[in-house]
């Protein structure tokens, strides 16, 4: 007997691709959030993010991107720059396809998308299959 799971919201990513080096970024952003990534990649920097989650009620596409445009409205200014002379920037929605259900929906509100996009940020969203070992019986 498979098991089943509903499709879900799993966290926010946001990525940074720079000619220069981003240790101050990601120094900067491991006080607030969790630094998944901070390598070279191809002769670019890489950083990879994502909020730190204190509760369910945080682990929400809505509040997710909000924490973290509210994290780089507060950089300094020497961060600003970098991030802004960034290469590309992205904010990846990650979400689980899960085998129940005939449809997800997730709302992110235009305001949002809009500071979003006043972060010179790309949007992505990122569907993970379903891990197998999700789907054994319990």
């Amino acid at each position: 007997m498979e098991s089943s799971k509903s499709p879900s919201f799993i966290t926010l990513d946001v990525e940074v691709f720079s000619e220069e080096n981003l240790d101050l970024m990601a120094d900067y952003f491991e006080k607030s959030a969790v630094v998944l990534a901070n390598q070279e990649v191809d002769d670019l920097f890489f950083l990879r993010i994502e909020p730190r989650h204190n509760s369910k009620g945080e682990l929400a596409p809505e509040s997710c991107a909000q924490f973290m445009i509210g994290l780089l409205a507060e950089l300094p200014d020497e961060l600003e720059g970098l991030w802004k002379r960034a290469t590309t920037k992205t904010f990846d929605f990650g979400f689980e396809s899960g085998t129940e259900g005939s449809c997800y929906q997730s709302v992110i509100s235009a305001e949002t998308l809009i500071n979003i996009a006043k972060t010179g940020s790309s949007f992505t969203i990122t569907i993970y299959q379903t891990p197998e070992e999700a789907l054994e019986p319990t």
